[in-house]
This record gives C-alpha cells, sequence and structure tokens, in this order.
C-alpha cells in the first residue's frame, strides 16, 4: 500500500484543482488550493477518513484560497502561504471581487512559507520549492514519503506554475515570464523524467511528458511569452 493518499476535486467557479494529501498510516492530511467547495472538501476527507492537520496555498489567487477560512473553521487546521503571496490573502476581497470568484472570508495565515521549509503531516513532508512567475510567491510542493511507492515516480503538486502542455500566465500583478520559465527550468526539470506533476488546472502529466511536448519550455526565458489559463 502506498504510504500516500491522494484525492483530487474540481473546486471554484474556474475548476481549480484542490488535492488532499494524506498519510496512510496515521490518517492526517494537507489540503492544497482550496478554491471553494468547502461542502465537497469536507465531504471528501470525512469519506478518506482524513484529519485535515495544514491547509496550504500554492499561491493566493483567490481560485486557490477562496474556501481556506471555512476550512479553518471548520476543521482548525493551520494555514500556510509563501511570505511573498501574503499580500494576496490580505487583500483576498478585493481580489476576489475583481477577478469575480467568490471567497467564504479572509483567512488567518499561520506560517509564512520560505523556500525548502517542510509541511508535515503523520509521516508525510511536503517540501517547499519556491517557483516565482506565475506570482511572486508561487510555489510548488514536492511530496517526500519515508518509503517510496515504486510504482510511480515522486510526486510534485505545481499549483499555477506548470501545466499538461503549458505554463501559468504571468499578466496579473507578481506575474514575471522569464521568471516563471527560470523556476521550470532550475527547479521543475531538475526531477526525473517519471515524476508525476499534479497543476492547479486539468490533468496530471510527468516532467517527462512535458520535457518532451510542452511548447513554452523550448522558449529561452528571456523571450519567454506565457498562456493564460
Amino acid at each position: 500500500m502506498s504510504p500516500v493518499i491522494l484525492r483530487a476535486l474540481a473546486v471554484g467557479p474556474l475548476q481549480a484543482t484542490c488535492y488532499l494529501v494524506g498519510c496512510s498510516r496515521t490518517r492526517d492530511a494537507v489540503v492544497v488550493d482550496p478554491g471553494g467547495n468547502s461542502a465537497d472538501i469536507l465531504e471528501a476527507l470525512r469519506a478518506e477518513g482524513l484529519t485535515a492537520r495544514w491547509i496550504v496555498a500554492t499561491h493566493g489567487h483567490p481560485d486557490h484560497t477562496g474556501a481556506v477560512r471555512e476550512l479553518q473553521d471548520a476543521t482548525g487546521a493551520r494555514f500556510a502561504i509563501h511570505a511573498e503571496d501574503r499580500l494576496w490573502v490580505d487583500r483576498l476581497r478585493e481580489a476576489s471581487l475583481r477577478m469575480g470568484i467568490p471567497v467564504s472570508g479572509v483567512p488567518t495565515v499561520d506560517r509564512e512559507l520560505s523556500d525548502g521549509d517542510g509541511i508535515e503531516t503523520g509521516d508525510l513532508r511536503l517540501r517547499v520549492l519556491h517557483t516565482p512567475g506565475h506570482t511572486a510567491g508561487c510555489v510548488c510542493l514536492l511530496v517526500e514519503a519515508p518509503r517510496k511507492d515504486d510504482s510511480s515516480g515522486p510526486i510534485v503538486l505545481t499549483g499555477d506554475t506548470l501545466f499538461a502542455g503549458s505554463i501559468g500566465r504571468t499578466d496579473l500583478p507578481g506575474g514575471d515570464g522569464r521568471k516563471i520559465l527560470e523556476s521550470i527550468h532550475k527547479r521543475l526539470l531538475v526531477l526525473p523524467d517519471g515524476a508525476r506533476v499534479l497543476p492547479g488546472h486539468g490533468p496530471e502529466t510527468t516532467i517527462g511528458e512535458e520535457r518532451r511536448t510542452n511548447f513554452f519550455l523550448s522558449l529561452a526565458p528571456a523571450r519567454g511569452r506565457t498562456e493564460t489559463d
């Protein structure tokens, strides 16, 4: 049996993917990017027999943070986000109005993340990879388990940094087309080809597949353009 329990749910009006990452031994879990549909997330936690200990946002956009407040209130889980995206949380109501994405309230930030930090739950550790570009404080989360599931490679949750066949948009405040390509090349493409990529929107992919086929990754960072999601 794999040491990692994974459950994906499409949430909110933009159908962002929220992930439940749980420890199969202790049933403790991290909820990643709860952008909406808090009732569905809570039901999924119950169905899997998981207890949410942490809520982590890969970045501060409301389609990834819209249900954090309700989940905090319902579960008592602590909320973490990179320090450079704290401003998005502080101005979440304003951002939600401008982007047309409903939010449940403004979360309490319990921990500001930095590159290399670890979010621990049960026997699992989610290692923070700072990958600026989509936003200044965008992160990816590398799932580290005490033993490897031989059926697949490493698992990395990429938020809106890397998608199947595309990359994150950079036309919103804090976005930077050069930085997102640098982040992908330096932090993600160093992972093995078999690494599973679980993005913030759309289907799962692998590092090897994106290395071979993702057109945007063939662009040099200096002249990189991005595609909106």
